[in-house]
């Protein structure tokens, strides 16, 4: 079936793209990563982008629990210059880097607020107690929101402890 493909893809005919894209699912006397290496030597000759593009991701996804990570991986590396998968891995990264972008922020706004609650409390009573600095900087966003409005009827760092206390921190 390979050889009759090849011929078809080498005279410029048209190619049935699922046979294609099951190829490696096949009964063969080959290895299934052998077929598979095949299987994507054939679709890369593929002269249309689009075409080979799709087919190649389809067979990779239909083949992704035949082999083992190691083979796709490699694979991966061969073939990752095509526009798609290129796209695709791009598209991941740029993903990754925006999550981690806001988790900083968030961090950094979370980091802000603790600090802001510690001075307010400082101006209100005097320097705080490592202890209970320490307890403000564990606070979820959650307690730190309430924290911020109970300070203002805090009338002594007991109270504080109190609230520390209710919270169960």
């Amino acid at each position: 079936m390979l050889e009759r493909i090849h011929a078809d893809i080498d005279a410029g005919k048209p190619v049935n793209e699922l046979e294609l894209i099951f190829a490696p699912l096949m009964e063969s006397r080959l290895p299934a990563k052998e077929l598979l290496f095949k299987t994507i030597q054939l679709e890369k000759k593929i002269k249309d982008e689009n075409v080979k593009n799709k087919i190649i991701a389809l067979t990779l996804v239909v083949s992704n629990r035949l082999v083992e990570p190691e083979i796709l991986e490699e694979i991966w590396e061969e073939i990752k210059m095509l526009k798609i998968l290129k796209y695709a891995e791009d598209k991941g990264i740029e993903k990754g880097i925006e999550k981690g972008i806001e988790k900083g922020i968030e961090k950094g706004k979370s980091e802000e607020r603790k600090e802001l609650i510690e001075k307010q409390l400082a101006k209100k009573f005097g320097k705080i107690p490592t202890e209970l600095a320490e307890k403000i900087r564990s606070m979820d966003n959650a307690i730190l929101d309430i924290l911020s409005l109970e300070i203002l009827d805090f009338q002594s760092i007991e109270d504080l402890k109190l609230f520390i206390k209710k919270m169960n921190l």
